[in-house]
């Protein structure tokens, strides 16, 4: 019964949060902010599958995280069956987080998760900072070096084809003729 009455608490907030980021657009004022981001902060916007916390504050993140073990269950059975201690799991347009954080809670793995999307970007780091202390994650900030770096060691970056002999990445220097 407690779980219902704060489902319903949370829900309720939820949506008042949303009435008034829909005032805001409407009127073009902040006033509501104060209230929303209070609202947001002493209720529940997350929800919990499969032991993996995440941002519910969207609905689409909502329906993420409900959905986790039903939208892509070749992916879920490649991680489980696939992905062995001390592999390397990359999450390319990782969204916020989802199947980074699945095969985070399988454990032994190194995980980089890229996301270009601001927003994405945003709960994607959101969702990393709510399972850290459960799935001993760290965020880490990296750059297209970084990048480039990780893919050469681990032999992902591939050889130059025949018509081109050098692969150019953001800040690399182009050599002049």
């Amino acid at each position: 019964m407690n779980k219902l009455l704060l489902r319903v608490v949370n829900l309720f907030g939820y949506f008042i949060a949303k009435i008034l980021t829909v005032v805001d657009f409407i009127f073009r004022k902040k006033v509501s902010l104060f209230l929303k981001l209070a609202i947001e902060k002493y209720m529940s916007t997350t929800i919990t599958n499969n032991g993996i916390i995440f941002d519910a504050t969207e609905m689409s993140n909502y329906y993420r995280g409900r959905d986790l073990l039903k939208r892509e269950p070749d992916t879920l059975y490649w991680i489980d069956n696939y992905m062995n201690d001390n592999d390397v799991f990359y999450d390319v347009g990782a969204n916020i987080g989802t199947y980074s954080l699945y095969a985070a809670n399988k454990g032994g793995l190194k995980i980089f998760a890229f996301e270009p999307e601001s927003s994405n970007y945003y709960y994607l780091n959101k969702n990393i900072y709510l399972n850290g202390t459960i799935l001993g994650m760290t965020k880490k900030e990296i750059d297209f070096k970084d990048i480039k770096n990780e893919l050469k060691k681990n032999n992902l970056l591939g050889q130059p084809s025949e018509t081109s002999d050098k692969r150019y990445w953001p800040g690399d220097k182009e050599e002049k003729s």
